[in-house]
């Protein structure tokens, strides 16, 4: 279950960085060492992510850069691509 209330989505969040969706969640990762960022799927594109603010609106930023939206469920959180219908 997505439970965003959860304290950590309110902490602050600084990136700026280009690089592969593997990559940002990476450096996410190094941000946020109490929870763990995965993707699922590779691609190799670079995106370019600049946000400052709270956790849970850099993923949103990331996901809107990206298209890849992002669940968290277990204290991980999963990049995934999103398909359209």
């Amino acid at each position: 279950a997505l439970d965003v209330r959860s304290p950590l989505f309110d902490k602050k969040a600084l990136l700026s960085q280009r690089g592969t969706i593997t990559e940002i969640a990476q450096n996410v990762e190094m941000l946020f060492p109490s929870m763990s960022f995965q993707v699922d799927g590779f691609d190799t594109q670079t995106y370019r992510i600049f946000y400052d603010g709270n956790l849970k609106g850099l993923l949103d930023n990331i996901s809107t850069s990206t298209g890849y939206g992002w669940t968290f469920t277990d204290n991980i959180v999963t990049f995934s691509k999103r398909t359209t219908i």
